[in-house]
């Protein structure tokens, strides 16, 4: 996986936390829903690569036991602390296709186009036979990415001010062959700002070769789906795909 810069600190952990987490937030709230239309009853959720805890933080108020792994310390310390009157384990991992834990589970999620940070098709494998080797039976992979049609010309910078903290988002394609995303953060510290920030390159796959690895692996059911965790008919000129892989 291509991490560029592991640079970042405590600062920008909580600065994401309180300004990145809407996505994890709002998906939360998506896969909830799921879990109640379909009756399912998982006891306990993996969040891979889970950032700030945002995701885990609502999921754990349903009743389900929580674990995140991050490959960032400053994640894990932050997480740690932030949420230490509350029953969530992180564990920092190496890298995002490679974790290990001591327990199987009924749902393991990466979300927020995580899995597009792996460079190779490979790591993408190597990430479903983890995923697959840690579920129970009938569980399921959670995950959604960037289709190729989405980093093909992906060019924008996003700017958000707020009392304590200024944030850039920039990302261009085609550096290199690869589409390269810079957050940066300003944190108010004192009477001054605190600059941290990350670089990150997505790269992604045919969307049919994604859903043939997963059932190589041995995922009996794969699903590719809207943000609302609805099937969908038809992916042409999707940029975000959502998936329901079920051992």
């Amino acid at each position: 996986m291509s991490h560029i810069d592991r640079s970042f600190n405590d600062k920008f952990a909580e600065a994401w936390y309180n300004l990145g987490g809407d996505f994890s937030y709002m998906f939360s709230k998506k896969l909830i829903n799921y879990i109640k239309k379909n009756n399912l009853s998982p006891k306990n959720v993996l969040d891979v690569y889970c950032g700030a805890g945002n995701f885990l933080a609502e999921m754990q108020k349903t009743g389900i036991k929580c674990v995140g792994t991050e490959g960032s310390k400053a994640f894990v310390d932050f997480n740690r602390k932030n949420y230490a009157d509350q029953n969530i384990e992180f564990i920092l991992t190496d890298a995002l296709e490679d974790f290990k834990t001591k327990e199987k589970f009924d749902i393991i999620t990466c979300i927020y186009d995580l899995v597009n940070y792996m460079e190779t098709f490979t790591e993408w494998e190597t990430f479903f036979k983890n995923a697959y080797k840690q579920l129970n039976n009938s569980g399921m992979l959670v995950f959604d990415f960037n289709t190729p049609k989405r980093l093909e010309n992906w060019n924008t910078t996003v700017y958000e001010q707020g009392k304590d903290i200024d944030y850039v988002e920039t990302v261009q394609s085609n550096i290199h062959g690869k589409t390269v995303i810079n957050y940066v953060y300003y944190v108010k510290s004192g009477l001054t700002y605190e600059k941290t920030s990350t670089i990150y390159t997505e790269t992604s796959f045919d969307p049919e070769r994604i859903v043939e690895a997963l059932k190589k692996v041995g995922f009996k059911n794969v699903k590719l789906c809207d943000f609302e965790l609805n099937e969908l008919t038809n992916i042409t000129g999707r940029n975000k795909i959502h998936v329901i892989a079920t051992k």
